[in-house]
């Protein structure tokens, strides 16, 4: 039997006295019994809980796992300060190597609203000197504002519901032009339409998201993956796939939405 010692408890259902310490008994991976005062068996298993506060597992009733685990192929601009440092990260050989011929370019943590070294809000211009054969997909730190290339505003402009339902998510010159910066349910719109996944890449993410939440004690979790996946099909078989195989170490509750 495993004993967790010295720690205090919290549980909204129960009151644990707040300056008492307890130590509980684990057996066969559950809560055997929860026991007042400090340890004082004979268990070789006894982890020290140094009085930290154990308390009961959390749910997240929001959250975007799959955008999680996708992170780790996306190029993290929050550190940079400059248009030229995104510019020189975007065109760095390592990254552009490890793109497929028919894949996006994606890059997250844009703050041009705040950089020195250009005038105004990047647009697609601005991103064709970086990569103009490539789609190229960059999301602003806030995650309601993105700017393409050329190649991307072309590949998005081919379905006419992008202007009909979002045009006001749409920004253009004093021309009427498209610049290359959208805006809310427009990127959501281009997220959902653009960039496809396989259902083997949406299970590798989500294998990456997933030891994450059990750090922070996430045993429960409502996700809301559609946009990041363009099938919510997909997202069914790859959290059934993951269940099947002994893999999903979390209850999962999908959100489920008709996107428009």
């Amino acid at each position: 039997m495993k004993i967790i010692d010295n720690i205090y408890l919290y549980s909204p259902q129960q009151d644990y006295e707040r300056n008492e310490v307890y130590h509980l008994e684990i057996e066969n991976g559950e809560i055997a019994s929860v026991n007042k005062g400090a340890y004082s068996g004979d268990s070789k298993e006894v982890i020290d809980g140094e009085k930290n506060v154990l308390c009961p597992s959390f749910t997240d009733s929001h959250l975007h796992l799959l955008r999680f685990g996708l992170m780790k192929q996306e190029l993290d601009l929050r550190e940079f300060t400059t248009w030229e440092e995104v510019k020189e990260a975007l065109s760095d050989a390592n990254t552009q190597d490890q793109i497929e011929d028919d894949d996006w370019i994606i890059a997250r943590g844009l703050m041009d609203n705040q950089y020195e070294d250009i005038a105004r809000l990047a647009v697609a211009s601005d991103v064709d000197e970086i990569e103009d054969e490539k789609p190229v997909f960059i999301l602003h730190r806030d995650g309601h504002e993105c700017v393409v290339n050329t190649t991307a505003l072309e590949r998005v402009r081919e379905d006419d519901n992008l202007e009909d339902k979002h045009e006001v998510f749409i920004e253009k010159d004093a021309e009427g032009n498209w610049t290359g910066r959208f805006k809310d349910t427009a990127v959501h719109f281009i997220k959902y339409n653009f960039r496809d996944k396989y259902e083997a890449e949406i299970v590798d993410a989500l294998e990456h998201a997933l030891p994450h939440l059990g750090k922070y004690g996430i045993t429960s979790v409502h996700p809301d993956d559609l946009n990041y996946a363009g099938n919510y099909g997909l997202v069914w078989k790859s959290y059934r796939r993951l269940e099947e195989e002994g893999k999903l170490s979390v209850r999962a509750f999908l959100h489920y939405y008709v996107f428009k």
